[in-house]
C-alpha cells in the first residue's frame, strides 16, 4: 500500500478527521460518565502498542501501513484524553455529575443539637488535646 498512490481529496480527509478527532477530544463537550481509569490506561497502551509497530514498519519500508497503524494510535490517544476530562470536570457536567446541593443552614443547627445530645448521653468525659 502506498500513500502516493492515494488521491489528494483521500489524504485530505483522512487529516481532517484526525485534526477533529483531536479537536472534539480537548474542546467538546466531556463525557457525562465517568470512566474507569483502567479503560484510560488501556487506550494509552495500545496507543503505544501502536506506534511501537509504526515506528517498526517504517523501519521495514512499509510506509502506508505505518501510516495506518499510527492514525489508530492518535485516534487511541484522542479517545483516552477525551475519556479522562470525564475526571477533571473540564467542559459543561453532564446530568451524572451535577454538584449536589448544599444543605440548608437549620439542618446544620439540627446536626449540632443531635451531636451534642449524643455526646450527653454518652457521657464520656473530655480531656483537652
Amino acid at each position: 500500500m502506498s500513500i502516493a498512490a492515494l488521491p489528494l481529496a483521500v489524504k485530505l480527509s483522512c487529516c481532517g478527521l484526525l485534526a477533529l478527532c483531536v479537536a472534539l477530544a480537548y474542546f467538546g463537550p466531556a463525557p457525562a460518565r465517568s470512566v474507569p481509569r483502567q479503560t484510560i490506561a488501556a487506550l494509552l497502551a495500545g496507543s503505544v502498542i501502536a506506534w511501537g509497530i509504526g515506528v517498526a514498519m517504517v523501519s521495514a519500508r512499509r510506509p502506508g501501513w505505518a501510516a495506518l497503524v499510527v492514525c489508530l494510535a492518535v485516534l487511541c490517544e484522542s479517545l483516552a484524553a477525551w475519556m479522562s476530562r470525564s475526571r477533571r470536570g473540564d467542559g459543561p457536567p453532564g446530568p451524572a455529575s451535577s454538584p449536589p446541593d448544599e444543605p440548608a443552614p437549620e439542618d446544620w443547627e439540627r446536626f449540632e443539637r443531635a451531636f451534642r445530645a449524643y455526646d450527653r448521653r454518652r457521657g464520656r468525659e473530655r480531656t483537652p488535646a
